[in-house]
């Protein structure tokens, strides 16, 4: 089966505004399971700022993923 690491963006709320902030799957992923996984990951809206390599985990209990921050602000 086909596995791949996801790197996308999370909406992330500052006092500047909205802004995006990359990050990546903390392990390669089943690629059938990709969109379902895009969607969670699009649902998140992060309220603080997390610093570079913090984990946060998106989905439901069944469904947990672990996503790593990967860089700052773009």
């Amino acid at each position: 089966m086909p596995l791949r690491v996801i790197t996308t963006t999370v909406r992330c709320e500052t006092p500047k505004g909205v802004r995006m902030l990359p990050v990546k799957t903390a392990c390669p992923v089943p690629l059938s399971r990709v969109p379902d996984i895009m969607k969670q990951i699009k649902s998140l809206s992060l309220s603080e700022t997390p610093s570079i390599g913090s984990r946060i985990e998106a989905g439901s209990l069944a469904e947990r993923i672990e996503i790593i921050v990967t860089g700052e602000f773009n």
